[in-house]
């Protein structure tokens, strides 16, 4: 921790920050407990989290129409799993590619 600590450039504390009270009249925060919670109301609002339900699933025969049309053979399927990057995150299936590249 003290070799991460020394490679930092600010050793500072956060400064005061300015925020809209819940009457919204313009305050200076403080206190580090009080700008803990400006910070987290903050990225709260602006990061989400997804559920299945967000998902707007309502047209599945089209879905499924699109899979009736995709056609590929095995030694295309083969040759495009021996070249997936298995540095990289899963995708939006949760499955990870080391996974894929290891079948």
């Amino acid at each position: 921790m003290k070799y991460i600590n020394s490679k930092r450039n600010s050793k500072g504390n956060t400064g005061n920050l300015k925020a809209n009270d819940t009457y919204g009249n313009e305050a200076v925060i403080t206190e580090d407990k009080d700008k803990v919670e400006v910070f987290v109301k903050f990225f709260s609002s602006v990061f989400t989290t997804e559920t299945k339900e967000d998902y707007d699933m309502s047209d599945e025969t089209e879905v499924k129409n699109i899979n009736k049309k995709i056609h590929f053979d095995a030694k295309t399927f083969l040759y495009t799993l021996e070249k997936i990057n298995t540095k990289k995150s899963p995708g939006p299936d949760s499955i990870h590619r080391r996974v894929l590249y290891d079948i």
